[in-house]
Formats: structure tokens, C-alpha cells, sequence
């Protein structure tokens, strides 16, 4: 079976908007480009960026599963104007990219370097951000634990152990009480299924375990009505953020709450805390460099 072949967006650049455009009085452009990755397959990609060329703080984001680059947009015109550019792109095996299947943020992370890399040997950028939602929150939080270079997160929605998020659904779909045995039995198949299809284990993404490490500022996000990741997700990678300690040793850490479900629209107040929070930690992050 193919686990991992979820549903692709399918979509035209010209949802993106014009390659071209004016901001006020500022000019930017969308240079659209591809990127390959460590598995050869290309990556589909667009950087948001002033006309001028000038080397700016970046913002990354990252979309959630069955989506693409196009979820984006409601980023765009906020972080554009306090003079941020935002480089999204699609993930393998999601949106226009190469690639027949999802792995939940495990190879996704693995792109996400690869379009970091590329942007640090640009020279185009003088700080980097990630924005992140669901899967692609997973991907950001897996390589902001690696990447101490990354001047700050938000991670919208995603979960802590790709086990438990297995075993939460298969209770809620099948809406009856589970005997252990056969949720066992279950996962035991979902795992044969990664192992042999994703060439990874499902005990790769415990992420609560990897998020210790992590030295970025953050903002962890959810939605309260969210039946797809429960909210003790987002409090746990919160929580276990930077270590136990974390906030001892200086790693910023906030929770947002609001409402609305997994795929809802996210309120503008949320998107202009989030703005504010990356706004400051990227321009410190250029003035160190």
C-alpha cells in the first residue's frame, strides 16, 4: 500500500501572483527557481524579494501536507513590508516537486537544509527564519535542533511523536474503544510500511526527544479546535524546547492558542505577533553577522 501517496496540490504560478509587483513605493519580484536534493529529485521554488537585490533577513516557509508554496500567501504582504523576504517552496513529493510520497517531515527536513544551504551561499540574505505549519513545522523544528545558524521559528501545529499521532487518529476514525492488542498490531504495519517505502523508522520522528538541542527563539502555535494534532503536542515540544532548562539559558519560547481546526485560517493577530517576534530576532541576527 501507499501510505505516504496523500493528495497533491495542483495549481498554476499565477496563484502566486505577478512575477513583479509594488509594495507602497517599494518594488519586489518573485524569481522563481529549482533546487535539487540529496535524493536528486528537484525541488519547485519562488523567493519574494526587493527589486534592489539588497541582502535581506529571509523568511522560510513550510507547508503542511497535500499543500504546496501557494499556502504561503498569507505571509506574504506582512513580512514584505518590514522588509523581510520569504523563500517558499515545495516539498518533494508534494505540490509541483519531484517525488511520489510524503514522509510527515522526515525527508521533508532534509529539503528544507537543502534550501537553507542554497540561501547562506547566496548572498542574498543576512539572516534566516522559519516559518513552518503541520509537516513543515516537524521539518523546521527537526533542523532548527541541528542548526544554530536559524534566527528564529514559528511552528504552527506540529506534532511530537509520529507514533502517538498514528495511534490518536486511529482511535478517532475508528470512533470505537481499540483493544491494545490490535492498535499494536497496526502499527506494527504503519511501521513495516516506513521502513520499506521511506527508508526511515517511525522512532526517527520523536521529535520531543530532538528539540532539546535547539537553541532558537520560537513561537509554538495551535489551533484549539484541531482534531487532527491535539494541542499536548505543541505543549510538549514547548516545553521540552532548548532543554528543561531552556529558558534558564536564554532560548525565548512562547505558546499562542486560537481558535479554529487544524486547516483553519489563522487570525491576523497571530500573524502580526509572528511578524513582530521574526522581525526582531532576524534583524538582531544581521547585526551580529
Amino acid at each position: 500500500g501507499r501510505v505516504f501517496q496523500l493528495p497533491r496540490h495542483n495549481y498554476s504560478l499565477d496563484i502566486l501572483g505577478p512575477a513583479k509587483f509594488k509594495l507602497g513605493e517599494t518594488s519586489f519580484r518573485r524569481y522563481d527557481l529549482e533546487l535539487q536534493n540529496p535524493r536528486g529529485q528537484t525541488l519547485q521554488c519562488s523567493h519574494f524579494q526587493q527589486v534592489d537585490g539588497s541582502k535581506r533577513p529571509c523568511v522560510v516557509y513550510c507547508h503542511g501536507a497535500c499543500s504546496s508554496r501557494a499556502e504561503s500567501v498569507y505571509i506574504l504582504r506582512p513580512l514584505l513590508k518590514c522588509g523581510i523576504t520569504v523563500f517558499c517552496f515545495d516539498f518533494a513529493g508534494s505540490g509541483l516537486s519531484d517525488g511520489g510520497y510524503t514522509s510527515f517531515g522526515f525527508h521533508e527536513q532534509q529539503d528544507l537544509r537543502c534550501v537553507v544551504q542554497h540561501l547562506q551561499a547566496s548572498g542574498l540574505v543576512s539572516s534566516i527564519g522559519l516559518w513552518g505549519r503541520s509537516m513543515g513545522a516537524v521539518a523546521a523544528a527537526i533542523l532548527a535542533s541541528k542548526d544554530n545558524s536559524i534566527a528564529a521559528c514559528i511552528l504552527d501545529s506540529p506534532y511530537s511523536s509520529l507514533q502517538r499521532l498514528a495511534t490518536e487518529l486511529l482511535v478517532e476514525w475508528t470512533n470505537v474503544l481499540v483493544p491494545d492488542f490490535v492498535l499494536n498490531w497496526a502499527l506494527r504495519l504503519l511501521t513495516g510500511e516506513i521502513e520499506a517505502q521511506m527508508d526511515f523508522r517511525m522512532e526517527d520522528l520523536e521529535i520531543l526527544t530532538q528539540v532539546t538541542q535547539a537553541a532558537s527563539p520560537v513561537i509554538f502555535a495551535g489551533a484549539t479546535d484541531d482534531r487532527f494534532v491535539q494541542q499536548h503536542h505543541v505543549q510538549n515540544l514547548h516545553d521540552a524546547w532548548g532543554g528543561a532548562d531552556g529558558e534558564c539559558c536564554g532560548v525565548e519560547r512562547r505558546r499562542l492558542h486560537f481558535g479554529g481546526g487544524h486547516n483553519g485560517q489563522r487570525p491576523e493577530w497571530f500573524i502580526a505577533e509572528s511578524v513582530n517576534f521574526l522581525r526582531s530576532h532576524l534583524d538582531q541576527a544581521s547585526a551580529t553577522r
